[in-house]
């Protein structure tokens, strides 16, 4: 990596560890929001409400 020391190469790797996982929770919690906007604005032409189904988890709710 070019640090001087094991140590430096051990703080860089923590701290880029903890940058890495901040990210991710911050692109998760993105796109949990734009999936919930998704899913609450889906509606039928008739003014029913679309079904809303997430595969992944096994959810399903919604329609009429």
């Amino acid at each position: 990596m070019g640090h001087d020391s094991d140590c430096a190469a051990l703080i860089y790797q923590h701290a880029t560890r903890d940058a890495d996982q901040r990210i991710a929770d911050a692109l998760t919690a993105r796109v949990e929001a734009e999936q919930k906007k998704i899913a609450k604005d889906q509606w039928h032409v008739n003014g029913t409400n679309a079904p809303f189904q997430d595969l992944e988890r096994g959810v399903s709710r919604g329609g009429a």
